[in-house]
């Protein structure tokens, strides 16, 4: 009972994150060339589509992680406490690249 449990999450687990990650990857790349063709900043659009995409693709995954498991208030803590997390590291990788970049 306990094994088909677990089995049963992890398939849920697997499922959103796949699901998560095509939408992300997929929306990353156009909204990157279309923000990089309007503003011609890398940095800028890098930073925007960090912000824009960590925000929807962890709505998407935890909406289908915990859809009928939590409370609609238990999934808006996770999405912003993820989303916040994430930015948080994103945006921090966007100022190394930029730091790097000017080293070379």
């Amino acid at each position: 009972m306990l094994y088909n449990n677990i089995f049963e999450f992890n398939i849920r687990s697997y499922l959103a994150s796949l699901t998560s990650l095509l939408i992300g990857l997929t929306l990353s790349s156009k909204l990157y060339y279309s923000i990089k063709k309007e503003i011609n900043k890398v940095w800028i659009s890098n930073t925007l589509t960090t912000i824009i995409v960590q925000l929807i693709e962890g709505i998407v995954f935890i909406f289908l992680m915990y859809i009928f498991e939590l409370q609609i208030s238990e999934i808006i803590f996770l999405i912003i406490s993820r989303y916040i997390f994430r930015l948080f590291i994103g945006l921090l990788s966007n100022i190394l690249q930029v730091k790097l970049s000017k080293l070379d």
